[in-house]
């Protein structure tokens, strides 16, 4: 809480504590021997990557602010502030050459999302049961496009961000589960529908860590400060932790378990936020969306004449 206060209190002290961080992580990792060389099976990313999410928000641990914000018509102590999400989430590496020496591997990469909402109270499981709100387990959607279509049409709130991330080392090269360090920010908001005002500004900076290998390749974990306008108090300087999990239901990774949870604190006695996301990603470009293409027969053979 002091650390946070700090860092809310003297700005200077963010670009401080960012260079000890760098200076430490390089540290431990020169302390660690000498970097292996690269090779292809440190960094098994595409250089585009694209998904479609379908699942769940839980804004039950959220600020009064943001609740009020995105879910007005849930109240009281005894309703669960969930919301159907949807969206898209890409990453596109600019810069950088995952086979290359140690001395040339640092990456670019342009990365961007969008969040649509719909509220609770909005959603009708006895009409759409077949909605991932709305089932009790956790299975893959016969038809995730449509789903989302479903979302885009009803949504009543929109988060989206643009931003950036610089990968400057790896870690556990040549093993089974190896990461990059990485320096990232973003530019965000949140908007809802029947809002005339200005949107909800959302900006963060901090460090992390990526998968770049192994079952949980594309988890990561970050922390930083940034601003968030959605609070009457102590709108800058706030810490920003994020953290997602994901893991694949089939060897290709067309679908992946995904969980993430944001948290937005001051550090202070202001209002905090924690928010989390549950629910499924679908890779654009794999088997998931071509193989309904491929079990369709065409008009020839259904046309074609079997007998003898």
């Amino acid at each position: 809480m002091f650390f946070g206060l700090a860092i809310r209190r003297r700005p200077e002290t963010l670009l401080r504590t960012s260079v000890v961080l760098l200076t430490a992580l390089t540290a431990l990792a020169s302390a660690a021997g000498p970097l292996q060389a690269s090779s292809e099976d440190d960094d098994q990313r595409e250089n585009f990557e694209a998904d479609l999410f379908l699942g769940s928000a839980i804004d039950s641990f959220a600020a009064g602010e943001l609740n009020l914000y995105l879910n007005p018509d849930a109240s009281g102590k005894t309703d669960l502030f969930e919301r159907l999400v949807g969206g898209i989430e890409f990453g596109y590496r600019l810069f950088g050459d995952p086979k290359a020496t140690e001395k040339k591997r640092n990456q670019i990469w342009v990365i961007g999302r969008t969040v649509h909402g719909v509220r609770s109270t909005d959603v009708n499981c006895m009409e759409n049961g077949e909605l991932s709100v709305c089932r009790d387990s956790l299975a893959a959607s016969q038809n995730p496009t449509e789903e989302f279509l479903y979302i885009l049409r009803n949504a009543s709130s929109l988060e989206a961000a643009l931003g950036f991330r610089w990968e400057f080392l790896q870690l556990n090269p040549g093993r089974q589960h190896s990461a990059r360090v990485y320096v990232g920010g973003e530019y965000g908001f949140i908007t809802v529908t029947g809002d005339d005002d200005d949107v909800i500004d959302l900006t963060k900076l901090g460090i992390g860590v990526i998968a770049t290998t192994g079952r949980f390749q594309g988890s990561f974990l970050q922390a930083g400060y940034g601003n968030s306008d959605l609070f009457e108090r102590n709108r800058s300087g706030r810490l920003k932790v994020d953290a997602m999990l994901r893991y694949p239901f089939q060897e290709d990774g067309a679908v992946s378990m995904i969980a993430r949870i944001h948290g937005d604190v001051d550090g202070g006695d202001g209002a905090d936020s924690i928010q989390s996301y549950f629910g499924l990603s679908y890779r654009f470009g794999n088997s998931f969306f071509s193989k309904k293409d491929e079990e369709t027969p065409d008009d020839s053979s259904l046309n074609s004449d079997t007998s003898p």
